[in-house]
């Protein structure tokens, strides 16, 4: 028989920032009793997707640009994103979106596409009881999930997205420093599928270190690169996505299915 395990007198409790609701027979409900059952859920589901995942692309937001007549004409396709929020950006259909340098805007070298998480209320109802004599009062019974597309001329300062993969070259392991970066070099990473541990953009992630709860409500998209011809006319419309961070879940194969 094993010694019982002594139990030391120093301990710590406190509290999570996540309530639910408590009902019981007879209880009379208020709004903030049936609201809190959503905010409870939610919450929940922003705190889990911001910490398994972080903040990113999860899927789509393919970026096709043209000059069309000296317009800058940028397409972004739909998709699915996680601001740092943990909040859903969905872009159902493809958006376009033109630089016209006629109306007094030049296009510059650099631009910069991100979309934020946006909400608005709507489906407004009156309210029975007014605190106004003789008006009527109403409030708004839904809110709407939306999305702002944005091009900026500079990199936007608060938003999610990954640092230039150029100026942590330094970083990268030198070949002489292949046994560090063994474990690197497994099947998915040869085949591009993975994301590198030392990067920058995703070491915090593999490091276990909890996500960032930095209020951003953007994820940065693409970087494009605009190079002037003759006549104001582009000659090259170069699209960077190395400035994005993609955080869709790979699979994995079947462990029985070789068996």
């Amino acid at each position: 028989m094993s010694a019982p395990i002594t139990k030391l007198p120093a301990t710590v409790s406190g509290t999570a920032s996540l309530i639910r609701p408590s009902f019981s027979a007879g209880l009379l409900l208020q709004d903030d009793d049936l609201t809190q059952i959503v905010a409870y859920v939610r919450d929940m589901s922003r705190r889990f997707f911001r910490t398994l995942f972080g903040c990113g692309v999860m899927c789509g937001f393919e970026i096709t640009s043209t000059v069309e007549c000296g317009k800058l004409k940028i397409v972004v396709g739909q998709g699915l994103a996680l601001d740092c929020e943990g909040d859903i950006i969905e872009l159902r259909q493809p958006q376009t979106i033109e630089i016209d340098p006629t109306c007094g805007l030049p296009i510059p070298p650099e631009v910069w596409i991100s979309i934020c998480h946006k909400e608005r209320s709507c489906a407004p109802r009156d309210v029975l009881c007014s605190d106004t004599e003789g008006d009527t009062a109403s409030t708004a019974t839904r809110i709407r999930e939306g999305y702002e597309i944005q091009l900026l001329a500079e990199r936007p300062k608060c938003v999610c997205g990954c640092c230039e993969r150029k100026a942590h070259a330094e970083d990268e392991p030198k070949p002489e420093d292949a046994s560090a970066n063994a474990e690197d070099e497994r099947e998915g990473q040869r085949e591009g599928f993975l994301a590198r541990p030392r990067d920058p953009c995703y070491s915090e992630h593999y490091a276990g270190k909890c996500a960032c709860d930095c209020e951003c409500e953007c994820v940065l998209l693409a970087r494009l690169s605009y190079v002037k011809g003759q006549g104001d006319v582009a000659s090259d419309v170069a699209i960077d996505y190395d400035v994005r961070r993609f955080v869709r879940p790979a699979l994995i194969r079947d462990p029985l299915a070789g068996i």
